[in-house]
Formats: structure tokens, sequence, C-alpha cells
């Protein structure tokens, strides 16, 4: 069943209504501050997040991928920045059009993945893991957040996937 209190909820002609708290939407622009000054500051070589966000095309082969790497990567890197850019253009408002949702939820999954590399996150990942590293903790509950938000976007840009089942919100802050 779907989480009526969420913060990005289905609305009129495919819209998404988003009602963040002051201090998530704070959040969201430095996560995404960060996330531009990571794209335009390191790359796949230098930063596994960045090669977790452009994995290669052809893995077994890597003059095909260095190749395709040639021919796509900035294509596949203004397209992010672009969506950077929608999120940061209405990171305050109240009603997203089902474009500027799709930029959102793309910046927002690349977050998680960055978050998700960085804290080496599994499957068998828990919150106990962190015990004991207060700002690996704190991240992974931004890491959490941003998986909620997601999914509850995804809900709100199709309806249907409300049937599936979710665990709920876990809190905006650590």
């Amino acid at each position: 069943m779907a989480d009526t209190g969420a913060p990005l909820r289905a609305g009129e002609h495919g819209a998404v209504n988003l009602s963040l708290s002051g201090e998530g939407r704070s959040a969201l622009r430095e996560l995404v501050a960060g996330y531009r000054a990571l794209l335009r500051g390191e790359s796949q070589a230098s930063d596994p997040a960045i090669a977790r966000l452009f994995p290669p095309a052809y893995p077994e082969d890597p003059l095909r991928n260095l190749d395709y790497e040639r021919g796509a990567h900035d294509g596949l890197m203004d397209e992010r920045i672009a969506a950077i850019e929608e999120v940061e253009q209405h990171a305050d408002a109240d009603v997203l059009s089902a474009e500027q949702s799709r930029s959102w939820l793309g910046v927002l999954n690349d977050l998680r993945l960055i978050m998700g590399t960085r804290l080496n996150i599994t499957e068998e990942t828990e919150e106990t893991t962190f015990h004991g590293d207060p700002a690996a903790a704190e991240a992974f509950g931004m890491y959490r957040w941003l998986t909620y938000l997601v999914g509850v976007l995804l809900e709100a840009l199709d309806p249907t996937l409300a049937d599936l089942g979710a665990d709920g919100p876990p809190p905006e802050s650590s």
C-alpha cells in the first residue's frame, strides 16, 4: 500500500506533488551541489563512484569500450548536468511535471548509487554495519532516505507500483 504521507505523490495529469520539508530540501541542495562538483572534478579512472555511474558498455572489449566512451561520454555527462540543473531549479517547487520528475528520479538514483559505492553497500548491509562510525552511520541514513525518495517517486510516476508494498519512510535526518 502506498504511503499517503509520502513527500512525492502522484498529482493530476502526470504531475508529481512535492512536499519535502525545509530540512529535506536543504539536504537535497547540498547533495546535488556535491554531485555536480564530483562530475566536474573526477573521472571514471579516478573515482569508483563515477565509474559506477558510467559502467563500461563493452567490458569484454576494452578497445571497443574506449571507442564508445569517446563517442558517448560527453553526451551522457551533458544529460546528467541538465538533470542536476532541473533539480536545482525546482528544489522549492510544490509540483513537478512528469519530465521534471524523471530528471529528479535520475539525480536521486545517481546520488544513491554514489553513496552506496562510497559506503560499500551490499545486500547484507544493515544499520548496525556502521556502529562506531558516526559519519558513515549518518551517510547510511542519507542513503536510506534517497532510496526511499526514489521508491516513492517511482510510485508517483507509476501508481501501479504502490501495490508492491513499501517499508515506509526512513527518518529525513539522523
